[in-house]
């Protein structure tokens, strides 16, 4: 598949097969298929035939010569078992058990690593749990109508009534910055959906990729067998993941218009298959076979590798615009970018619709900002995407980097609720200070901001 859409959140028809799929169980029963069908590959090469549930000597003497050829038991439909000898004259004096013993050893060593992969379930909670965190930042009533948009409006409402050049600046230049803010953050938690849907998509490929694998060897073993020697062409597929960084599409909004931040991001990081087949030619012994699987699982082992690296970085990146964010002012209100023209002059202001905007409406967005980052908590990736920790980056994946960004998204969205916070005792002081003469002047203005800024604790650490 090329071109492939990380936002289509219920995965394209292949992940919603997959999804559906029982990994683990399906492997364990590729891999006691491929352990009875490697003793019967092994015994062939020994000159003997499957009969049943036993293993009879192929006849080499000529016909009419005495002849009783010596018989093994076969290994149960679960590979266990086998190897006890069942001619009367040899019981006793030969045993095959500690051999097949050998062989399903060999197995378990090449192929235990890819036994245990994340559920489909486990993995469309995690992307659908991070795109409800991204769609809780939206920055506009339309699209968040009972949440943080909505009382950000109404904060706007109370502060534009009456006449007041410092509550009009404070409208503009501090409560009218997050939004802005609030569509940065967004278009990074989007990203990270992108991200987390994309893991999902590797991982399904990868443990497909296994169980493909494990039946092209089995195939191999049977044909092994029924040709008696020598198998012309072993082909096993193995999907090649190229993770596309265009990580310049990344946030690349404007404060003013903010269009829709999927329709953004949707082409930053895609996933390229390009299925591509591993041929072993001329199988000459069984032992050929596994280790042709050997190489075919240590190429996906390699896919993946690649393709969480890829993840990795992608995860990075995020964290690194939001650093450029943080320098420029664009996802923090607290640097300031507004006017710093002087005035004075009379004021005309609501000291009750003032009072409910810093001791209220103030606080909720704070109280609503801190829920929003709290959420970053409940993600579910080291679990919703684990694998064993011998393949890929070992076995939470991206994870350790993940982390680091999604530390600096909750710290910039706490920096915005410390800054509310900042603003409503800076409002409650600017009351204080104004309404026994109902006039103010530019130093009104750089109290709130000053007030403000002691309320500001917290510096994001970006990677």
């Amino acid at each position: 598949m090329v071109a492939y859409n990380p936002f289509e959140l219920a995965g394209n028809g292949f992940d919603l097969e997959e999804a559906g799929i029982d990994h683990t169980a399906e492997f364990d029963k590729l891999v006691k298929e491929l352990k009875r069908a490697y003793c019967d590959a092994y015994m062939t090469s020994l000159n003997y035939v499957v009969v049943g549930d036993e293993y009879v000597e192929f006849p080499s003497r000529p016909r009419g010569s005495s002849f009783e050829p010596k018989t093994f038991t076969r290994p149960a439909e679960d590979g266990e078992g086998g190897g006890t000898c069942t001619s009367a004259q040899t019981v006793g004096k030969t045993s095959f058990v500690a051999t097949f013993n050998d062989l399903r050893s060999q197995i378990d060593a090449t192929v235990s690593n890819f036994r245990y992969f994340a559920t489909g379930e486990e993995m469309k909670q995690a992307c659908d749990h991070s795109n409800l965190w991204a769609s809780s930042l939206h920055p506009y009533k339309q699209e968040n109508d009972s949440s943080i948009p909505y009382w950000l409006e109404l904060i706007g409402h109370d502060l534009d009534k009456g006449t007041s050049l410092t509550l009009d600046r404070v409208a503009a230049e501090m409560v009218g910055r997050i939004q802005p803010a609030l569509s940065y953050l967004q278009d990074a938690t989007y990203a990270l959906t992108s991200l987390y849907v994309t893991t999902r998509h590797t991982l399904l490929i990868t443990r497909s990729d296994v169980r493909k694998a494990l039946s092209s060897a089995i195939s191999a073993c049977n044909s092994y067998t029924n040709s008696r020697g020598i198998v012309p062409i072993l082909k096993i597929s193995s999907t090649i993941l190229k993770i596309t960084g265009k990580a310049q599409n990344l946030m690349k909004g404007d404060l003013n218009t903010i269009a829709d931040s999927i329709d953004r991001i949707a082409d930053w990081l895609t996933v390229d298959e390009d299925e591509e087949w591993l041929n072993f030619p001329l199988i000459i012994t069984p032992t050929n076979i596994i280790d042709a699987l050997k190489k075919s699982l240590d190429k996906i082992n390699t896919n993946l590798t690649s393709a969480e690296t890829g993840i990795k970085d992608g995860f990075s990146e995020i964290d690194k615009k939001l650093s450029v964010c943080n320098n420029k002012g664009t996802i923090r209100i607290d640097k300031y970018t507004g006017s710093s023209d002087k005035y004075s002059s009379n004021i005309e202001i609501s000291w009750t619709d003032l009072k409910n905007t810093y001791d209220h409406n103030l606080p909720r967005v704070a109280e609503l900002l801190r829920e929003v980052k709290n959420e970053a908590h409940n993600t579910r990736y080291p679990s919703a995407f684990s694998h064993s920790s011998a393949i890929g980056l070992g076995t939470s994946g991206a994870w350790p980097k993940l982390v680091n960004t999604l530390n600096s998204i909750q710290d910039c969205i706490e920096r915005l609720a410390e800054s509310c916070e900042g603003i409503a005792a800076g409002l409650r002081d600017y009351e204080a200070d104004t309404k026994a003469t109902e006039t103010e002047s530019y130093e009104n203005l750089s109290k709130i901001r000053r007030t403000l800024d002691r309320y500001i604790t917290v510096k994001p650490r970006f990677s």
